[in-house]
């Protein structure tokens, strides 16, 4: 599954729950939006998640964001900027 970033929205959430998607790529080269909160929460078949060009500089809330995702393997936040995230509660909790 491909997802640009001006289409993200929490709508998604529900079709992870779903369908079995194993690998998500979120290709952007926008700000992602400012609340990310629960984004792939409970996406128990995902096993990837890459992030290319994703802009995370204005994101303040990361809350639950792949939290019980029970079978992700591997996911790369090394690129986020975090620097005005306020909440990163349970942001990887039940994984």
């Amino acid at each position: 599954m491909y997802i640009n970033g001006k289409q993200i929205n929490f709508t998604l959430k529900h079709s992870f729950e779903k369908e079995k998607n194993y690998k998500i790529i979120i290709i952007t080269n926008n700000n992602l939006p400012k609340s990310l909160k629960n984004m792939f929460s409970h996406g128990k078949y995902i096993k990837k998640i890459e992030f290319i060009n994703c802009d995370t500089s204005n994101v303040i809330n990361m809350n639950g964001m792949f939290e019980s995702c029970n079978s992700l393997t591997f996911v790369d936040v090394s690129k986020f900027n975090t620097s005005n995230v306020i909440d990163m509660g349970c942001m990887f909790a039940k994984c």
